[in-house]
């Protein structure tokens, strides 16, 4: 396994966590391509490395489709 299979991998464990941690107005951000900044930054720490932020966000977008979707 690559460092970015790994850093994809934590990515969507940490965001599962996110998402079920997040208020319901919090996931409604999400929805809305938005996120909760705080939140967001502490989790990108947890994970590391050079591309955090982009997983991160791709994998809450996953979790708020797999949770009735996402809104454009």
């Amino acid at each position: 396994m690559s460092d970015r299979d790994l850093d994809q991998a934590a990515a969507q464990q940490t965001a599962a966590r996110l998402w079920a941690s997040f208020t319901k107005d919090e996931q409604t951000l999400v929805r809305f391509g938005m996120f909760p900044a705080e939140k967001m930054h502490e989790a990108e720490m947890a994970i590391g490395g050079r591309d955090a932020t982009r997983l991160l966000a791709v994998a809450l977008m996953d979790c708020a489709k797999g949770d009735g979707g996402m809104i454009a």
